[in-house]
C-alpha cells in the first residue's frame, strides 16, 4: 500500500489527498491540485522514524 497525506493547496487552500511513491529514485515532484489545476511541487520529507511525509509549496517560493 503506498502511502499517502493530505495536503492544503497553496494556491486554493482546500485539503486534498496525494499518494505517492516514496522510493521513486526523487525526492521531489509536481503534481495538479485536483480542485483548482494549479500545479503543485511535493518534497518528500523522511521523518527519521522510518516514515516520510510531504511538503506543499507553490512555485512562487
Amino acid at each position: 500500500m503506498l502511502p499517502s497525506d493530505n495536503i492544503q493547496c497553496p494556491f486554493c487552500w482546500e485539503t486534498i489527498e496525494i499518494v505517492y511513491e516514496p522510493d521513486e529514485g526523487t525526492d521531489e515532484f509536481v503534481c495538479d491540485c485536483t480542485v483548482c489545476c494549479h500545479p503543485i511541487n511535493f518534497t518528500v520529507v523522511d521523518d527519521g522514524m522510518g516514515g516520510t511525509y510531504l511538503v506543499a509549496q507553490s512555485d512562487d517560493f
